[in-house]
């Protein structure tokens, strides 16, 4: 079963270097904006070709909360290596899988994880209000989600590409939408707990960084 790489998680949002099978890889942090959590519910999915969004089983802490990405400069490319949504400074000392309510990690063969698919390159972390909303704008008008192409071509530079929105303008929530590492794919989000049990993050990882192959459930 897949586990996060604490340590290249680390050094990815150090600013640090890691050389790999495919050469040197240099981090950057990039604080993307602040997502309002009012409901304790959390998705993350691609906000381009989402149906009905599901949030994860487990309740978050309410608030207002950095999501950070970390860039991976490897071979004249910009890829996101790694997404999160950080809620305390604490210590972290267990991982688990975030997982939907009818996902059961006991089902997992060797090196297979539960994620969420990307079809449009695009990842995001929204709370499950503002996706209700945000699905309730596209049923209504499906070209909607050009306004989350149309505002990540403003932050481009080649490779990756980023954009907070707020679906409703009338309301507090919003998405915050990021590239995802090569592209298309299946990605695995897990959760850091604390010495109380409660989060200190949530992240995505995109398989940047060069380990053994992992296959998605």
């Amino acid at each position: 079963m897949y586990q996060i790489n604490a340590q290249h998680l680390q050094q990815a949002f150090a600013d640090e270097s890691l050389e790999t099978a495919d050469g040197l890889i240099r981090f950057e942090r990039h604080k993307i904006d602040d997502l309002a959590v009012l409901s304790g519910r959390i998705a993350a999915c691609d906000p381009l070709v989402m149906d009905d969004s599901v949030a994860f089983e487990t309740v978050f802490p309410c608030g207002v909360f950095p999501v950070e990405v970390a860039i991976a400069h490897v071979n004249g490319d910009q890829r996101i290596a790694f997404a999160r949504l950080l809620f305390s400074q604490k210590p972290i000392v267990r991982w688990s899988m975030a997982l939907l309510s009818d996902e059961d990690t006991s089902t997992l063969e060797q090196g297979e994880f539960f994620g969420y698919g990307v079809d449009a390159g695009t990842g995001c972390f929204m709370d499950i209000n503002a996706a209700r909303r945000y699905e309730r704008l596209l049923d209504h008008d499906e070209s909607y989600a050009d306004k989350i192409i149309h505002g990540m071509d403003r932050t481009y530079q080649h490779t990756r590409s980023w954009l907070s929105f707020r679906p409703d303008e009338t309301e507090f929530e919003n998405i915050v939408c990021f590239s995802t590492g090569y592209g298309d794919g299946s990605y695995p989000t897990s959760i850091a707990y604390d010495a109380d049990n409660q989060p200190v993050m949530l992240v995505t990882d995109f398989f940047v960084i060069p380990e053994a192959s992992e296959a998605a459930a």
